[in-house]
């Protein structure tokens, strides 16, 4: 009986031998194969090459990553501003407060004007609400603006509110002379 296990024992480590011994050939034949194709030294260059550039390729992706995520963050901050102004430009109008709209800086030599601005999109027949414009802007905005010049004043006016994309000026006339203070007035 201990000989039939001996035989067995003996036979397995055998074929096991040989079994390693023709996969160490397959493998070795392999590599001459590859590298016959691509020569010697040119598989082990190309590996290298690729091995740097996965590592490349990874720093990159996290950097995009960081880069994501600090643009999602400042998004998320926007959007939460602009709803927290939303909110308090909404609770001004339902208490009945005028809201006039700041353009340029009471400094010393600029003139004072008001204009009212509307937007013509806003409230029109063919739809009843703008996806992306308040529908108060239906109704004439009152603005107020500092510059030297009515020219001026208008031109501040489209950089803001832009016709192209529906604002008119409805009208604007010079409220005060000039500023008397050095810098901002308080």
């Amino acid at each position: 009986m201990w000989q039939t296990y001996g035989q067995a024992l003996f036979y397995a480590l055998a074929f096991s031998g040989v079994a390693f011994g023709i996969a160490k050939l397959v493998v070795i034949v392999g590599e001459r194969m590859i590298e016959q194709k691509h020569g010697s030294l040119g598989i082990r260059d190309m590996l290298v090459r690729r091995a740097r550039l996965e590592q490349g390729l990874e720093a990159r992706r996290e950097e995009r990553r960081k880069e994501i995520k600090a643009v999602h963050d400042a998004t998320s901050e926007v959007v939460h501003r602009r709803g927290q102004l939303d909110r308090r430009v909404s609770d001004l109008l339902r208490g009945g407060e005028r809201v006039v709209h700041l353009i340029g800086e009471e400094v010393k030599g600029l003139h004072c004007f008001h204009a009212q601005v509307l937007n013509k999109y806003v409230g029109s027949t063919a739809q009843t609400q703008h996806a992306f414009i308040d529908a108060r802007w239906a109704q004439p905005q009152d603005m107020e603006v500092w510059a030297p010049a009515l020219a001026d004043a208008r031109k501040m006016i489209e950089a803001h509110y832009p016709p192209a994309f529906g604002y008119r000026v409805v009208s604007l006339f010079e409220v005060g002379g000039p500023a008397a203070g050095e810098g901002k007035a308080a």
